[in-house]
């Protein structure tokens, strides 16, 4: 009785409860599915089928879409303005200056309203993040967007980078460019090989990075390079497990390493040669302290820069072996990639002169006759 009572008492809450529900599904539109759109089947990174737009007429997503394809006109959202900010550091910035400043591809709301109103021909490219969330190519998928995961789960750069590159130009059906890129990437590692033959360099110089955001030394942390990049690059760093003893940020552990060579990320190198705790490691009483830069050292899909960032670090760690021909080689690849010609103030800003024209052998990378021009 005592149920049955209570149910009755409580029931006039149900019908308020579902007009609430009611109002709230009115709120968020549906998504729009356009009946009978030509598709096709595309192999995403992993090669699973995923049913995509024959004719593709925008993507979502700029990441790594515009080095690996090379098609502004088909770039529809970029991420809102944190999306351009980020877009504006990069060499590619200065290739597409129309893209910069299309406020059609950031100036816009970028959030799952705005996903679900687009139309069928749109395609979303791996994830994207809401309110801190990750919403992934399966999720997208479920909510009747078009989206396509690219990136393998191959941990190898290289495997990484064949999986975005063959995705993406199968979407914009120019399978043709797949092999365009894909060769001119790997040039630059074979070229880099050639003329440094690691496999018989036998004195190692040990290199860590070393980074602080907004120079916050409470905050100090220490990367290895990683095992790829020790055998193509002859250099040696500290293992997994000398990094993992004890807390990775304590200045002791950068003491303890006291490595030859330092690469800065995020950090002024002023600030790191100035600060006295610093003053006993050997790379600074050598000067072998660089600040890196991310327009050529930024991510694993910079597929232009990754040779190029690759060779800039081998010049540095082996200046004895490599002739100096860091900028030459740069103007050369953007020039034959892209036709567009690097100025002198463009590759001074790309190789940090103005920041490491003190340090240790830097005056290889300046101008001819060893000039800096500030900006």
């Amino acid at each position: 009785m005592f149920s049955i009572s209570l149910f009755r008492e409580g029931s006039w809450v149900i019908f308020f409860v579902f007009m609430g529900f009611m109002t709230f599904s009115l709120l968020r539109p549906l998504p729009v599915i356009v009946p009978n759109i030509p598709m096709h089947t595309v192999l995403d990174g992993d090669n699973t089928p995923v049913q995509m737009p024959l004719a593709v007429k925008g993507i979502v997503g700029w990441g790594s879409f515009l080095p690996m394809t090379h098609r502004p006109d088909l770039l529809y959202k970029g991420g809102g303005e944190l999306g351009r900010k980020i877009f504006s550091m990069y060499i590619i910035s200065w290739i597409y200056p129309d893209v910069l400043n299309d406020n059609a591809v950031w100036g816009t709301p970028y959030n799952l309203e705005a996903l679900l109103a687009y139309d069928d021909d749109i395609v979303v490219i791996n994830n994207v993040y809401f309110g801190g969330m990750a919403f992934g190519s399966d999720d997208l998928q479920r909510l009747g967007i078009h989206a396509i995961e690219t990136s393998s789960k191959i941990e190898n750069d290289d495997e990484y980078l064949k999986s975005n590159v063959r995705v993406m130009n199968t979407l914009v059906k120019q399978p043709q460019f797949t092999h365009t890129v894909l060769d001119r990437y790997f040039q630059g590692f074979l070229t880099l090989e050639h003329d440094l033959q690691p496999q018989k360099i036998t004195d190692r110089p040990n290199v860590i990075g070393v980074g602080a955001p907004s120079n916050n030394w409470a905050r100090l942390f220490v990367i290895r390079i990683d095992e790829v990049k020790q055998n193509q690059l002859a250099l040696s760093s500290p293992t997994k497990q000398e990094l993992a003893s004890g807390r990775q940020q304590d200045p002791e552990r950068i003491l303890s390493i006291d490595p030859d060579i330092i690469m800065l990320l995020g950090t002024e190198r002023r600030d790191f040669m100035s600060d006295p705790r610093w003053q006993g490691l050997k790379a600074v009483q050598t000067n072998k302290v660089y600040e890196n830069s991310m327009k050529i050292s930024g991510s694993r899909y910079d597929i232009d820069n990754l040779p190029i960032g690759a060779r800039w670090m081998a010049e540095i760690t082996h200046p004895e072996i490599m002739r100096p021909k860091l900028r030459e080689t740069i103007t050369k690849y953007y020039s034959d990639a892209y036709g567009y010609t690097l100025s002198d103030t463009q590759l001074d800003d790309i190789l940090l002169i103005d920041k490491n024209k003190d340090a240790s052998g830097y005056k290889r990378f300046m101008r001819q006759g060893g000039s800096c021009e500030a900006k």
